[in-house]
């Protein structure tokens, strides 16, 4: 994707600081640029701040910020709804919203006539809408465009306001949406005007005053540039999001800056065409019949959620709606359809395989949805044959696009990291085994920050850094993961990292040792022998030493033998000395022949275990947690002194 930046010079003015006009990307209609220069972080727009619930049965789908969880949705009044999505590189601009209202801040400086982009989070808010993003022509410097400064929101009173003096018969256009008056938050009514069963709602960052008596503004309703005539469908303008409305506020008369704006109060006939915006459900029901995907898409909505009506939910309408949409290559449609199908409902059986089958296609049209889905599908073999090949295919050309999806899937960036680290059905690969792990670390998932870690402290796939390596296990560790707990232990105990601290080590090793950890365990009977990080205690070394032992740990059973030979912490058992000396040699940790106990004036070392490989991935690695590896196989990286009393 290659994006083309323009400066649109024909929009400087020395009052007016944003514009409205066609956009330098492609299929995204109009955009906000810059009237003037505006330094980093400067203010550029305010706008009051709206819940809007049932946003995707309105034209206000594409201009709401999705909520966090169970907060509704939000939509913004005013320029700041109209600024359009860039690419990383193009963003410069941000939103900041704050008690109701919402702030536009310039990320970096802003010349005279530049685009304003914000980041809506993802490609896939555009793939998913059917629309594309292709190389831009700058706009023809005829298009001028209209000034969106003129008018501003008083903070107090939420009335809409001349943003500078207007001149008389000056002109001011503003972008409008008319959505079902049954879908509309209470909250939008007094910024909206009423038509028939519809609002219209204008763009602005206040409210407008409407008296019987002297006005200052007069109104005109345009469609698409045009007159609004009683032969365009109000349904037609609330199921497209492509059909264009305006209002045009002309200046009765001068009128200062910070005045509040008035319109004439009319009756129904003076704005919109008589008896208009009357029986939209049946117009709608009409174009869906007639083969509208948008209308049929909007039917199938509203069916699915119980639009009015939530009694009135009906499963089976919405799926052969969405079905009949879906044949006409409508995205939305089609990723609907798939999740309704997988999931089931009280008139149908799960169908997972139908599912794909639609997530397919939406994947084949370019929706980094469907991609994420098609994808996720092959890696749980979920409708489909497991097949990690294509899993990685399909979720890769969904992260291309940036899917937010991923934040809910980091279970399936796992899995494709092992398989890029393995080679399970694709080429082994290092980088992309580590760029997936690092994407479903950040998304959460404990096992994913482990071998994050563990890549960091290898250099697997990237340039070692044993201060991100700890940083991640630690990461890890707080989520309960035992392997990360033992080796953040034994980051602090050697200074891998982080600052050498043998009490925060002994923290870490106890942790992993209640978890179960054979090193953990054989590194606490380690610090309780000497008292580092903690008060010596033979007694609880040699407990230690004991679970360690029990689970197979050849270092734990030598030095197990060594205490119960010389009572130190425990009772003198010659015989069960024995016995652990033998366990010891027999997993290969030590060189003593049976029946030659170490005299015990020896030194023994004690020495722990390295780094564990990247784990979890394979059953040598999940084994090597059960029992560690004999340290003549693999060799220590530190060590210290135990000596028998």
């Amino acid at each position: 994707m290659v994006w083309r930046f323009a400066l649109f010079t024909a929009l400087a003015s020395c009052q007016c600081t944003l514009r409205l006009a066609p956009s330098t990307l492609p299929n995204a209609g109009r955009g906000v640029f810059a009237g003037r220069a505006a330094p980093a972080g400067a203010v550029l727009a305010r706008a009051v701040v709206l819940p809007s619930r049932r946003a995707e049965l309105s034209q206000l789908s594409a201009y709401v910020f999705a909520g966090v969880g169970e907060a509704p949705s939000q939509l913004l009044l005013g320029a700041v709804s109209l600024v359009n999505h860039g690419a990383p590189e193009q963003v410069n601009c941000e939103l900041r919203i704050h008690q109701g209202f919402g702030e536009l801040r310039s990320r970096r400086d802003l010349a005279a006539g530049e685009e304003l982009f914000i980041s809506y989070g993802a490609s896939e808010w555009f793939t998913d809408r059917g629309l594309a993003l292709e190389d831009a022509e700058s706009p023809r410097p005829e298009d001028a465009g209209v000034c969106l400064s003129h008018l501003a929101g008083s903070p107090g009173s939420m009335s809409l306001t001349a943003g500078f003096r207007i001149a008389a018969k000056e002109q001011i256009t503003t972008p409008a949406f008319l959505i079902a008056a049954d879908v509309a938050d209470a909250a939008l009514l007094p910024f909206a005007l009423p038509v028939g069963e519809a609002l219209l709602l204008p763009s602005w960052p206040g409210r407008l005053e409407q008296a019987e008596g002297e006005a200052n503004v007069h109104l005109e309703i345009r469609l698409d540039g045009g007159p609004l005539t009683g032969q365009v469908e109000a349904q037609s303008l609330i199921d497209s999001p492509t059909m264009r409305l305006d209002v045009v506020m002309t200046a009765t008369r001068e009128i200062e800056e910070g005045e509040k704006l008035v319109a004439q109060r009319c009756d129904e006939g003076c704005l919109f065409p008589a008896a208009w915006a009357r029986n939209i459900s049946a117009a709608r029901l009409r174009a869906a019949e007639g083969g509208e995907a948008w209308a049929q898409f909007q039917l199938a909505q509203r069916w699915r959620q119980g639009v009015p009506d939530a009694s009135a939910a009906n499963t089976s309408q919405a799926l052969a709606w969405y079905r009949r949409a879906a044949e006409q290559r409508h995205a939305p449609a089609m990723l609907q359809l798939g999740a309704l199908l997988h999931d089931g409902s009280s008139h149908a059986d799960p169908d997972p395989a139908a599912a794909v089958a639609w997530y397919r296609r939406a994947a084949e049209l370019g929706s980094a949805t469907g991609q994420f889905l098609l994808g996720l599908a092959y890696s749980n073999g979920d409708g489909v044959v497991r097949n990690i090949s294509e899993a990685s295919i399909w979720l890769s050309r969904a992260a291309a696009q940036g899917s937010s999806n991923f934040a809910k899937a980091s279970k399936a960036m796992y899995n494709l990291a092992i398989a890029y680290r393995e080679g399970l059905g694709i080429a082994q690969d290092a980088e992309q085994s580590f760029q997936w792990c690092k994407k479903a670390a950040q998304g959460d998932h404990p096992k994913a920050m482990f071998n994050l870690a563990v890549a960091y402290g290898r250099g697997d796939g990237t340039p070692a850094d044993a201060a991100e390596a700890a940083r991640w296990y630690r990461e890890a560790a707080s989520r309960g993961h035992v392997m990360a707990q033992y080796n953040l232990g034994y980051a602090y105990f050697v200074g891998a990292g982080v600052p050498q601290n043998e009490s925060a080590s002994a923290e870490w090793f106890v942790r992993a040792a209640e978890g179960g950890s054979s090193n953990g365990q054989f590194m606490m009977g380690v610090l309780c022998s000497q008292g580092r990080g903690l008060s010596q205690d033979l007694t609880g070394a040699a407990a230690w030493f004991a679970k360690a032992a029990e689970q197979g740990h050849s270092q734990a059973q030598f030095n197990l033998a060594a205490a119960l030979e010389s009572g130190a912490g425990i009772r003198r058992n010659l015989s069960a000395a024995d016995h652990w000396y033998e366990q010891a040699e027999g997993f290969g940790g030590h060189h003593w022949a049976r029946g030659r106990r170490p005299r015990s004036e020896e030194k023994l070392v004690a020495a722990t275990a390295p780094l564990l490989p990247c784990g979890a991935m394979t059953a040598a690695m999940r084994d090597a947690e059960r029992r560690s590896r004999s340290a003549e196989r693999n060799p220590p990286q530190a060590g210290i002194a135990w000596r028998v009393r």
